[in-house]
């Protein structure tokens, strides 16, 4: 199950996600997260764990994943 935390940070948009890593150096952890349909171009999403999720028409064009 998804870190209620991080998901909440997520939907709050790449610019707010984004700083968000940065400054806690963070791995997300979105397992199980429904994101379809989500605008996450630009997020930084390496090494954040996204298994069995939904990621049916999310954007991720230019997000480091």
């Amino acid at each position: 199950m998804a870190n209620p935390e991080h998901l909440a940070k997520l939907k709050e948009g790449p610019t707010a996600w984004n700083s968000w890593v940065a400054q806690y150096d963070l791995v997300a952890d979105l397992t199980g997260a429904i994101l379809a349909g989500a605008d996450l171009r630009t997020a930084y999403l390496r090494m954040a764990k996204l298994n069995g999720g939904g990621l049916k028409w999310v954007r991720l064009e230019r997000s480091d994943s």
